[in-house]
């Protein structure tokens, strides 16, 4: 009797202790809900909107032709709105660019740094030689941060520009690739997670060196990119309102 009365003793604390550490659990888990959109929401009514732009594709420049991505890379990426497009300039050397935009929402900051220079390029043969550096081109009122490579492939060149721009918040930035850790440390603490984002990515063939690929794309820039309004109506992504709060808030636990 005294044993069985000491199992059952056992066990009640047990499931006592169980019960607790369940309901911390429970309450940590809200805590850090609530405070990961209350977070996200204050930085966000910090942040000013940015300007915002698209790509003019010159589609009567010679050999002008658009891509389909693969379902892998739509599958990955997830952006609303992409192209790739590809053509010569007038000394018939070979540009080709991809646009990638994607909307407010939680993943918008994550997803378009899976698309990267480092990352895609390996992926199609070339090989990397030098670079990021980061660099400042002008697209009439535009001030456009590009990150600058060289890569080579069976004997070419190409020079390789990439400009990611959040439609919100700050410019710029590190460079690509530094420290991964820091960079989503600083994409947390300046609230980039829920802002819209646009990546342009740009490769010159077969230009000599860095300087005269910076100046042919310096020149084309201003008609390459338009400006089309303010992000005041993009204004953050899905993010909790009062109700939501309150209700996370209100939830009644056992006594």
């Amino acid at each position: 009797m005294f044993s069985f009365l000491s199992i059952f003793s056992q066990r009640t604390f047990d499931a006592k202790r169980l019960w607790r550490i369940s309901l911390l659990l429970l309450v940590w888990v809200i805590a850090v809900e609530i405070g990961v959109h209350v977070w996200y929401f204050w930085r966000d009514s910090q942040a000013r909107p940015n300007p915002l732009w698209q790509v003019s594709w010159p589609t009567n420049a010679a050999d002008y032709a658009t891509r389909p991505f693969p379902e892998a890379t739509l599958n990955l990426l997830r952006f609303d709105d992409g192209k790739q497009a590809f053509w010569s300039t007038g000394d018939g050397r070979s540009w080709e660019t991809f646009y990638l935009h994607w909307k407010p929402g939680r993943m918008a900051g994550y997803l378009s740094k899976l698309h990267t220079p480092q990352v895609c390029l390996p992926s199609m043969g070339l090989e990397l030689r030098a670079g990021p550096e980061l660099i400042t081109l002008s697209a009439g009122k535009l001030a456009l941060p590009f990150q600058r490579y060289q890569f080579a492939s069976e004997g070419r060149r190409a020079d390789v520009f990439y400009c990611r721009w959040p439609d919100r918040g700050k410019l710029g930035g590190g460079l690509v690739g530094q420290s991964a850790w820091g960079d989503r440390v600083r994409n947390v603490w300046e609230g980039k997670g829920n802002f819209g984002q646009r990546v342009l990515e740009i490769v010159l063939w077969d230009y000599p060196d860095s300087a005269s690929a910076t100046a042919a794309l310096r020149n084309a820039l201003p008609s390459l990119i338009q400006e089309i309004s303010s992000s005041n109506s993009t204004a953050g992504g899905p993010r909790p309102d009062g109700w939501q709060i309150a209700s996370l808030l209100m939830i009644r636990l056992p006594a």
